[in-house]
């Protein structure tokens, strides 16, 4: 029998601010949960995120945070 509801969870670190990370994590059907946020000598904020879903929509989130982040 195949659990159709598994789920899995990674860690992710981003330059992003929350607000487009959460907006990308709700196009993509995953939950995100904001765990630090500390600043870097070169004077950028980092955000760390827990994300969770299916594996699919997790690879699918990190693929589209990837894209907008080389913009």
């Amino acid at each position: 029998m195949i659990n159709s509801n598994f789920t899995g969870s990674v860690a992710l670190s981003t330059l992003l601010v929350a607000e487009k990370v959460q907006r990308i994590a709700d196009e993509c059907g995953v939950t995100i949960t904001l765990v630090d946020t500390h600043f870097r000598p070169n004077c950028q904020w980092v955000n760390d995120f827990e994300v969770e879903g299916s594996p699919g929509k997790i690879d699918a989130f990190l693929v589209r945070i990837k894209d907008v982040e080389t913009r």
